[in-house]
């Protein structure tokens, strides 16, 4: 069975399958997919677009999670945030046009479908599983817009370095990347490093034996 892929406009985020906790310790896998969706045969996506009407507060779902869309015309023309599914395929260019292509080419292994995912500024950031499920697994990768602005440049989207220049380390001590950075790459063999922040992601409550997450919100960085 296929897994679950994203592809993320803009900024990287989060996103997992997830194993069932059951009363008798078993696990489920509930896997993803996105197979059962159906994309617009003419445009090749969703996006929450309404038939009529200028907004549309909306939203799909796969395997056990929803997922929310927010879509509306603007004056500057339409507008969505949030999740929108896909089977577009051509990553040979860039442009706003090509936001709904993964940058791989496909869903993961070579899936028809995937979710494309965009952080807005109405809050559409949060998936929800009906049933509590534990993170076990994600596939993720940029659309063909983001990766070929940021390869080419576009005039909007632009690599501005990091996001904090200081990290806080698990005990509380003040971590500077930089210049662990500069000692690794004087290293022998070593030609250029990158230190970055694992973040948490998961938010969950304890019920007993078993840590069951309710929800995900997604995590973003630069």
């Amino acid at each position: 069975m296929k897994k679950m892929n994203f592809t993320v406009p803009v900024l990287l985020g989060i996103l997992a399958v997830a194993s069932s906790c059951l009363k008798d310790r078993d696990e489920v896998y509930d896997y993803i997919t996105f197979e059962e969706l159906e994309p617009d045969p003419e445009l090749g996506y969703w996006n929450g677009q309404p038939e009529t009407g200028s907004m549309a507060e909306t939203g799909f779902e796969s395997g056990n999670a929803s997922f929310p869309t927010l879509w509306m015309d603007t004056e500057w023309g339409p507008y969505w945030e949030g999740f929108a599914y896909s089977n577009h395929t051509n990553n040979d260019s860039g442009g706003i046009a090509n936001q709904f292509s993964s940058a791989a080419g496909g869903g993961d292994e070579w899936s028809d479908n995937y979710a494309v995912f965009f952080k807005g500024f109405y809050g559409k950031d949060t998936l929800t599983f009906r049933q509590p499920e534990l993170l076990d697994r994600m596939s993720l990768s940029n659309t063909a817009y983001t990766a070929y602005a940021m390869l080419d440049g576009d005039g909007f989207i632009y690599l501005k370095g990091r996001h904090k220049d200081m990290l806080l380390g698990p005990s509380g001590q003040n971590i500077y990347p930089e210049e662990i950075e500069a000692k690794l790459n004087n290293m022998p063999y070593v030609e250029e490093s990158l230190v970055i922040e694992k973040e948490k992601t998961r938010i969950g409550i304890r019920r007993g034996w078993c840590e069951r997450s309710l929800f995900y919100r997604l995590s973003v960085g630069s």
